[in-house]
């Protein structure tokens, strides 16, 4: 259960999927206000739950409305015209709850004040079905209470996890943020190569979609390693063996990952400042 009220600034993409966690949770439309220039035509959620409210611009909110948490999912590039008119509501308690990417901590407080209690989240694209992972990193003046609403909200979406060093932000963007592209990308390959290997495109697809999924799926409900997995999926000799002698090669699987999470890395860092 989500109990508190909660101002969304912002319904795109990622603000949807909370949304919709939200309610899934057993938050009450009364206690949630939305702030998206599209209009209220623009948030799906909006016409099963008529008692939601929803404004075109933040100088529609009441004069005295302080919310438990403000939660700030826009564009990265908005993000320093739309957040300062927030500030005033650091002064009444309000946690600011971040899941814009890229914008660290130090910037949020500048555009906020610096006694304004910061959370920043990073979750991935697979909490628009509820299978997300968000890691929350606290800022200096988040205190306990603050830290565990901004936890549950996350939690509506998927697993999460914790940090102190902001610095990790950068490898958690990495793995987590970008890692469904690599997922995605696995897929596609793997796809490729079997029609390269003679299927049909219909079917070396099917295959490869449902190989990956369900390799998921079986990791998640297993108590095994991926590694412990791995060596049962794979006989001496045999035809995983061979493939594998491939991937595990010098230059193979290993290191193109460990170069294109560097690089992710690396170009989170520079997109920082």
């Amino acid at each position: 259960m989500i109990e508190g009220t909660v101002l969304l600034v912002g319904c795109g993409n990622m603000g949807s999927a909370l949304l919709k966690g939200w309610f899934a949770r057993g938050l009450n439309p009364v206690d949630i206000m939305i702030v998206e220039p599209a209009g209220r035509e623009s948030v799906a959620a909006a016409s099963e739950h008529p008692a939601l409210v929803v404004l075109s611009d933040v100088s529609e909110l009441p004069t005295d409305f302080t919310p438990d948490v403000v939660v700030f999912a826009v564009k990265p590039q908005n993000a320093k015209d739309v957040i300062p008119a927030y500030a005033h509501m650091a002064e009444s308690g309000t946690v600011f709850l971040s899941i814009i990417a890229g914008l660290p901590l130090a910037k949020l407080e500048a555009l906020l004040g610096a006694n304004s209690a910061l959370v920043r989240a990073m979750p991935n694209t697979p909490a628009s079905i509820g299978q997300g992972i968000s890691v929350l990193c606290p800022g200096s003046q988040a205190g306990p209470s603050q830290k565990r609403v901004c936890k549950v909200l996350m939690a509506a979406v998927g697993q999460t996890a914790w940090i102190e060093n902001e610095a990790d932000m950068d490898a958690v963007t990495a793995v987590s943020g970008s890692g469904p592209a690599y997922v995605f990308l696995l897929v596609e390959t793997l796809a490729e190569a079997g029609v390269k290997a003679g299927l049909s495109p219909e079917l070396s697809e099917q295959l490869a979609l449902a190989t990956v999924s369900g390799a998921g799926a079986l990791l998640a409900s297993s108590n095994s390693s991926c590694a412990q997995l791995r060596k049962v999926v794979t006989s001496p000799g045999g035809t995983t063996a061979a493939a594998l002698d491939v991937l595990m090669a010098s230059n193979g699987m290993s290191d193109l990952m460990n170069g294109a999470v560097a690089a992710a890395a690396k170009r989170s860092r520079e997109l920082a400042g």
